[in-house]
C-alpha cells in the first residue's frame, strides 16, 4: 500500500513539473511564431527544412514545428517515420527544454541544438508511448531535432557537432 501511494505521488509530481514546464514555455515563448534568429525568418509550421550534419555530411529533411500548438503535438500519433526525416522544433531563444513521448509510437533520437546549430545534448532511442521518462537538454537550447532512433549513432553525431541549413521551403 505504501509503495503504491509513493508511486502515485511521484507520478503526480512528474506530471505537475511537466505541466508547469509546458505552461512556462508557452508563457515565455511569444505567441508570435517567428524565431528571433534570422536563420529561420522565412519558415512556418507548413515548412520543411533540410539540415546537413557537417561531420558526416548526412542530410535530414524535417517538418517545422514553430508554434506552441505544433510543438506540443510534435510527432504524436505517427505510426512510422521515413529515413532521414523527422521534425525540427524552433524556439525564440535558448532556454531549458524538455520533451516526452506521450502518444508517440516511434522511438526517436532527440538532438538539442543551441542558437548556432551546435549539438548540446543527444537523447537516443527514446521509450515510446510514455510520460514517465522526460528527455531534457543538459544546457539551454533553442532548436530540437526529432528523428528516427539510431540516426545519431549511424551518422556519428556527437555533442559539439554542428548542423548547417541546406534549404527551407
Amino acid at each position: 500500500m505504501r509503495k503504491s501511494v509513493f508511486a502515485a505521488i511521484i507520478l503526480l509530481a512528474i506530471a505537475s513539473v511537466t505541466l508547469v514546464a509546458y505552461i512556462n514555455s508557452i508563457y515565455n515563448d511569444s505567441i508570435q511564431p517567428t524565431s528571433n534568429n534570422t536563420l529561420f525568418a522565412d519558415v512556418n509550421d507548413n515548412s520543411f527544412i533540410t539540415l546537413l550534419h557537417r561531420k558526416s555530411l548526412a542530410e535530414l529533411t524535417l517538418e517545422v514545428a514553430q508554434t506552441p500548438r505544433k510543438r506540443a503535438q510534435g510527432l504524436m500519433f505517427r505510426e512510422e517515420l521515413a529515413p532521414n526525416s523527422g521534425m525540427f522544433f524552433l524556439f525564440n531563444r535558448e532556454q531549458p527544454l524538455s520533451f516526452w513521448m506521450k502518444d508517440t509510437s516511434v522511438s526517436l533520437d532527440i538532438i538539442f541544438l543551441n542558437s548556432e546549430l551546435k549539438v548540446t545534448t543527444i537523447s537516443s532511442n527514446t521509450k515510446t508511448n510514455q510520460t514517465t521518462e522526460i528527455y531534457t537538454a543538459k544546457v539551454d537550447s533553442q532548436y530540437v531535432i526529432e528523428t528516427i532512433a539510431g540516426w545519431a549513432l549511424e551518422h556519428d553525431v556527437q555533442v559539439g557537432d554542428y548542423f548547417d541549413i541546406i534549404s527551407s521551403k
